[in-house]
């Protein structure tokens, strides 16, 4: 028995009662151990004093008490035992129920408090997402805008022609080059606001950084259509100059054409991004509240890639292998050195 109570863990609880007698003592010597007098009877019979030994660990003291109370309770009349036990009982019945609704108050106030801070992120992702969709529409009518000036301006060219061609009157085309400018300033400005909304919630998913990088492509190639000399400046009427404005000849109509063309190409890319981009937020914010999926775009062309953060990686190679990305990533090294630089001299001049 000795060589169990010695194994027992040191946190684990135990109490033995044995009769008390020199040999026991014997046995449990070096265990904690304490002398407790009882008295044994049978039902009807007065009771004999005994003596048993109870073996424990930190508890001990605790079980002494009980022990003595106990026995001090089986010296006193029956009456006054009675009532005690009864008062005895009364009070721990109250303080369990006490404790029963204090445990249930507590819980349920968890529970509301829990309730509460789903519904404030529910909310605040509801927020965000109806910015997403405000921010995107507004970057997709701005673009859109801007290809159906270019498409008309390019329709007007071709019917002037044909109308030239058959001796028919004709008017100049009513696309002016300074509403051009603003309404691709306007574009380009609405797309960049994708961009800062972006950056601002980019700890809801850090793949979200994959579309600043792909618009920024999309803006640097949009850049590139308009290279010096632009035949828009020069082939499109100037207000209240209209009557002196030339049919440009075909080899100018088929180089704007083919400009204009690669602009709402350009354009178009952009828009389809952002679209990406406003699908997966709501994948992202909204998709444990309805159990359909939002379909994400899947264009036939592989040029015309679009941005899925399940496809991150393959996406992310592409971009990463652009011209654009790789002048970035020059332009950065080159500015970190710079700073590295500057870090130096401002060290030695200090010594």
């Amino acid at each position: 028995m000795k060589g169990v109570i010695e194994n027992l863990d040191w946190l684990d609880r135990y109490m033995v009662s044995i009769n008390d007698n020199p040999e026991i003592r014997e046995t449990v010597a070096g265990v904690s151990q304490k002398e407790v007098e009882l008295t044994y009877s049978v039902a009807g019979s007065e009771g004999v004093a005994a003596t048993d030994l109870l073996i424990g660990n930190c508890l001990m003291d605790v079980v002494a008490i009980v022990a003595r109370i106990s026995n001090w309770l089986s010296n006193i009349d029956a009456p006054v035992r009675g009532a005690l036990i009864t008062a005895t009982a009364t009070c721990l019945s109250a303080l369990v129920g006490f404790t029963a609704v204090f445990l249930q108050i507590g819980r349920q106030g968890r529970n509301a408090i829990a309730a509460n801070t789903k519904n404030e992120q529910l909310k605040r992702k509801v927020e965000i997402y109806e910015r997403t969709l405000e921010t995107s529409r507004t970057a997709q009518k701005a673009t859109l805008e801007l290809t159906s000036f270019l498409r008309r301006y390019g329709m007007n060219l071709a019917t002037v022609e044909i109308f030239q061609d058959i001796g028919t009157q004709w008017q100049a085309p009513a696309a002016r080059y300074p509403e051009y400018m603003e309404l691709r300033n306007e574009a380009t400005t609405a797309i960049i606001g994708v961009v800062n909304l972006i950056e601002s919630w980019h700890i809801i998913e850090p793949k979200l950084h994959i579309f600043c990088d792909a618009i920024g492509l999309g803006l640097d190639e949009h850049s590139k259509v308009v290279t010096p000399p632009d035949l828009l400046v020069y082939k499109m009427p100037v207000a209240g100059h209209e009557r002196e404005w030339e049919l440009p000849s075909p080899e100018e109509v088929a180089a704007i054409e083919r400009r204009v063309q690669r602009e709402i190409d350009e354009i178009q890319r952009l828009s389809a991004w952002i679209g990406d981009f406003q699908i997966e937020m709501q994948i992202l914010l909204l998709g444990d509240l309805f159990p359909s999926r939002v379909v994400r775009r899947d264009p036939p062309d592989p040029d015309q890639f679009c941005i899925r953060l399940d496809r991150y990686e393959e996406v992310k190679g592409k971009i990463d292998s652009s011209e654009w990305m790789q002048q970035v990533e020059l332009s950065t090294a080159e500015a970190w050195a710079r700073f590295a630089d500057k870090n130096k001299k401002d060290t030695r001049a200090r010594r």
